[in-house]
């Protein structure tokens, strides 16, 4: 409603003479309220009037006490009821008293002639602190306890410990005083829970020996009893070479299926530390144990020779070439993955110079082992000898571990391409697939590594001769064709849709396609269609020759034929080959085959 229209209405409402019509609400008599309503009034109107009148209530007084420690005029009935006030006073203030003020009560009042005199006694009077007296103290007697000095294993499951006695605080070195007393203790240590006597041990060796007896009587030894006609002595060596290097032989609690792999030679006079160590998997590491043997062997040799005589470096430097030959050899020969796994220590003796044990000192370069795959992972490792065993599990638990991979049907069809011999090859081929879980005929898994041979991508080699159809190429050349070459071959399929109805038996129903939209004739359809297939066709053909090459397959002058027979080297409607696995045609290569 605009302005001009409310106006019309109210002058209309508002007309004379429509008070004698029209009776509004101001000019109804209200009726009389209610006695609860007249109640509820009254007790508002007298509030109103009484602001105050809330029960009686005297209101609290906010603040602080405003007496003590402020300073106030002295009054007539101050000096009635104290009549020793100085005549010269006009002012008073409450302060803190207390005994060791010398005061008599726990505040006193002072008087002087202004506030600011006030005010400085009160400061002098509150320096006074209370201090409370205390008893002197008795010095606190030192504790008498035992330091461990020295531990040393002297029988097996059991170890000397050697405690000096001081006396001072405990866990606080700097306060130990020795008492001059030796004592010794003897600590059996059995198992890898290394179950002991609590405390610090038995006070006889007797006692611990007993210990021992006891409880291997309780959990008898399970003794393997060695072949006689087994040699061990191999597995003697290498044990002790463990004690010698390692300060004793460590189960390193490897995971299920791998190992802690020596990465240098496991021999010589050099500590094994946590930087030679490193977690693989058993088939890694019975591929890697060819190189042990001689490369223990030319270390041995090394640590053996004697530097005064003539031909001695000339040796050492020979053997380090060796080892790096090796090592060389081991890389060229496995898989990358292995690379960092084996190495040694390069020797240079240090002419002249001898160590605590007299033994020849070297100057040491590790070569080939990567540190940054041991279960230490730095360059500086730490002697096995100096860390706990069950440091060194927590270290091959959280160390990276290395697999072997099984070689894949890539990997199987390389291989196979050194083989001359094609039936040699035909059954090293099944036992490589049969590895990978496939099961299948020689002929069929040769048709597939011909397949392969001829250029196919892996997975149309495998549908070629495991399954015998080409879906995965057949879908490869379709989406080959030009949007335009699709078109003409959805054409062509629909008409033919329409034969295979006419044919259909009664209650099958139709099969239907769907429609093309163009204006393309069935004979320019069929013309274009053929003539994308061919080209794709040619395309393909071409990248498996280049694939079939670069796998090492045919030579140069095979190239047109390949390409003229659409990737497929020979005739392929010819007699079978001179040799091979079906050189005599598929009712020889049957023969071979046993049935399961």
């Amino acid at each position: 409603m605009n302005p001009k229209e409310y106006k019309q209405m109210m002058d209309y409402l508002t007309r004379s003479g429509i008070r004698k019509q029209v009776t509004f609400a101001s000019d109804v008599a209200r009726p009389d309220p209610k006695p609860e309503v007249k109640e509820i009034e009254a007790f508002n109107e007298f509030n109103k009037r009484n602001p105050r009148a809330d029960g009686g209530r005297i209101g609290f007084q906010d603040g602080t006490r405003k007496i003590y420690k402020v300073a106030r005029p002295i009054t007539e009935i101050d000096r009635k009821q104290n009549p020793n006030i100085p005549d010269n006073a006009k002012f008073k203030m409450q302060v803190p008293g207390g005994k060791f003020r010398g005061k008599g009560s726990s505040t006193e009042m002072i008087y002087d002639t202004n506030k600011s005199n006030l005010n400085k006694r009160l400061k002098e009077i509150e320096s006074n602190v209370y201090v409370k007296p205390s008893k002197p103290r008795e010095p606190i007697p030192d504790d008498r306890f035992l330091v461990k000095k020295s531990s040393k294993r002297i029988k097996e499951n059991i170890n000397k410990i050697e405690y000096e006695e001081v006396l001072g605080k405990k866990n606080q070195p700097n306060t130990f005083k020795s008492t001059g007393k030796t004592i010794i203790r003897y600590k059996p240590f059995i198992g890898q829970d290394k179950i002991t006597i609590p405390g610090q041990g038995a006070k006889t060796l007797k006692e611990a020996e007993t210990f021992v007896k006891d409880y291997f009587k309780a959990n008898p030894k399970q003794v393997r009893v060695r072949d006689p006609e087994k040699d061990y002595r191999q597995k003697d060596i290498r044990r002790q070479f463990e004690k010698d290097l390692q300060g004793r032989t460590i189960k390193f609690g490897a995971p299920k299926g791998y190992t802690a792999h020596h990465m240098l030679p496991l021999a010589g006079k050099a500590d094994v530390t946590d930087s030679d160590i490193a977690i693989i998997s058993n088939k890694m590491n019975a591929e890697l144990a060819q190189f042990d043997k001689p490369m223990n062997k030319l270390v041995n040799e090394a640590y053996a020779l004697d530097f005064s005589k003539e031909g001695s470096l000339k040796r050492m430097n020979e053997i380090n070439q060796e080892l790096a030959d090796i090592v060389a050899n081991a890389e060229k020969k496995l898989p990358k993955k292995y690379k960092g796994l084996i190495g040694f220590n390069k020797l240079t003796p240090v002419l002249e110079e001898f160590d605590a044990k007299g033994n020849q000192v070297f100057d040491v370069e590790r070569i080939g082992a990567d540190y940054k795959k041991s279960i230490g992972g730095k360059k500086t490792g730490t002697p096995l000898k100096d860390i706990k065993t069950k440091n060194i599990r927590q270290m091959v638990s959280d160390a990276p571990t290395f697999k072997a991979k099984i070689p894949g049907i890539t990997d199987l069809f390389e291989i196979a391409k050194t083989i001359p011999d094609d039936i040699k090859k035909a059954k090293y081929l099944k036992a490589g697939f049969k590895s990978l879980g496939i099961a299948a005929a020689p002929i069929v898994i040769y048709d597939t590594y011909k397949a392969f041979e001829q250029g196919k991508p892996i997975l149309e080699s495998l549908e070629a001769g495991l399954i015998g159809t080409d879906a995965i190429g057949g879908t490869k050349r379709l989406l080959s064709l030009t949007p335009e070459e699709r078109e003409a071959r959805s054409v062509v399929k629909q008409d033919a849709l329409k034969d295979l109805n006419l044919d259909m038996p009664m209650g099958f129903g139709f099969i239907e396609g769907p429609t093309p939209k163009t204006d393309m004739t069935l004979q320019e359809a069929q013309q274009k269609m053929d003539a994308g297939i061919q080209r794709v066709k040619q395309e393909e053909a071409q990248k498996n020759l280049l694939r079939s090459q670069s796998r090492g397959f045919g030579t140069p002058v095979m190239a047109d034929q390949f390409l003229v027979n659409g990737g497929i080297v020979g005739d392929k409607s010819g007699p079978p080959p001179e040799s091979g696995p079906n050189s005599q045609g598929l009712p020889s290569l049957l023969k071979r085959v046993k049935k399961s």
